[in-house]
Parts: structure tokens; sequence; C-alpha cells
């Protein structure tokens, strides 16, 4: 991506683990100290995180900059309070940003009616980055993060059902529209967090429906799980935009 100044270029790698990024480091030819890095940050914040590591530096005609940065994400939600504390002892976060961050995370939301579904708005922490350089030494960011949670109507109303249906399945299917909407906070989360399950939403939506809901609620056969609004759609689908998937190992709350 572009960095903030227009004369260079940042680079973000893949996930690494922290020998993966030193040597990565050694590697690219940085020129920082090795031996401070590792007091700074590996020694102060191995423990809290994941042990996932985003590494990214700006390059420049010049080469490598000496300042990087190391993204990451919490072992898990508990580490949150000690994680914080431990920066407020070394000074690197204020008492007022530490209850901020523990204060933030949290949602709400509400049923907007069979037009429009569950509509959930989610706080949480995306991931912390600490930024390294000779000059600077050690600072660390935190991103906090909205995410909302949208869902469409995505059954067919029962008088559009064909006239051969019977009375009792048509309230089948009614019975069924209150259940999986009910349920589809679950799939909303299991879609951002699982890959597996949106992979199987995205290629067998009624599977993945029958996966949270089980097989004795009637599902309809036209509803479509995309990542995009489709330019073009059916008349008789009903498509249903699955939330951004979410790596586990940035999240800081469920």
């Amino acid at each position: 991506m572009l960095a903030r100044n227009g004369d260079r270029v940042r680079i973000f790698t893949s996930e690494l683990s922290r020998e993966q990024t030193l040597d990565y480091l050694a590697a690219i030819g940085w020129k920082g100290s090795f031996t401070r890095l590792e007091e700074v940050f590996f020694h102060l914040l191995h423990g809290y995180s994941d042990g996932q590591y985003i590494l990214d530096f700006d390059v420049t005609k010049e080469g490598i900059s000496s300042k990087i940065g190391i993204n990451f994400g919490l072992k898990d939600k508990p580490a949150l309070p000690a994680f914080l504390e431990n920066l407020a002892v070394h000074q690197l976060c204020t008492d007022s940003k530490k209850r901020g961050m523990l204060d933030w995370s949290g949602s709400q939301g509400g049923f907007l009616g069979s037009d429009y579904g569950f509509t959930a708005l989610i706080k949480d922490i995306s991931h912390f980055k600490a930024s390294y350089s000779p000059d600077e030494d050690l600072k660390v960011k935190a991103y906090l993060r909205f995410s909302g949670i949208y869902l469409k109507k995505i059954f067919v109303d029962p008088k559009h059902e064909p006239a051969q249906k019977t009375e009792k399945e048509v309230k089948t299917v009614q019975s069924s529209f209150k259940e999986i909407q009910n349920s589809f906070k679950q799939i909303a989360k299991k879609s951002m967090l699982e890959k597996d399950y949106r992979e199987l939403c995205l290629k067998d939506s009624k599977a993945a429906l029958q996966t949270v809901i089980g097989n004795a609620v009637k599902i309809p056969d036209n509803i479509i799980f995309m990542e995009e609004e489709p330019e073009i759609k059916a008349s008789d689908q009903f498509v249903y935009i699955l939330p951004p998937f979410l790596k586990s190992s940035w999240l800081t709350s469920k």
C-alpha cells in the first residue's frame, strides 16, 4: 500500500511467528538493533499476544525504513486487562486510555421486522500495533473497530408460494422464518470467525443453515450466501451478504 509519505511504499507481510519475524527482518537487511527489539517488544508483549505477527515497513529508494510496525492480536479476551496494565507500568498506556479500552467492546441491536431482519452494531478491538524505531523506541497503538451485521429479508412471503403447497406446508415456512431469524446472529458470527463454515455458506447455503438450526425446520431452497452484492440476481432468490471474515487471532472479544 502507499505510505503516508508519497516517496515510499508500505509493505505488510503474512502472519509470522516470533522467530520468523526476526529472520525476515534479517533477510531484508533491516538496520535496527535486534537485541533492543527483543528487549522492548518481545520481552514486554509476546506473553500476551497470540504469537502471530504481521510486520510492516516502508520501502524507499534508499532501502528499508528503520521504523517498523508489528501488528498482533491478544491470545484471548482475559489477557486484555493484564496486557493494558503491563503497558501502563512501562508508561506505554495512560490510565484514561486503559479505562477506555476496557469499556469499549460490546454490541447492541434488534429485530427490525421481516423486511430487514436482525441488525446489530458490534464494537471490538481489531488488533494492536507496536511501532519501533531507534529514534522513538517503542509505541503501542490499539485499532478499535465498529462492525455491522445487517440481515435482509431472506424468505418468500407465504402468499407467493406455489398454489399446490398445502396449508400445513405454508405454516411450516412461517414457523421456520421466525426460528431462522432468531438463529442468524449465530450464523453471522460463525461466518465471520470460522473459515470452513464460511466456505460452506458460499458453497451450500442450505447445508450451512442446517448446521446451525438442524434438520427439523423447513428451509427454502432460494437462499444464497454471497460476499458481495451481485450486480444481477434472480427475482426468486434472496441474497444474504456475509459479514467480513475476521481472523480469530485478531479478535479480543466474541
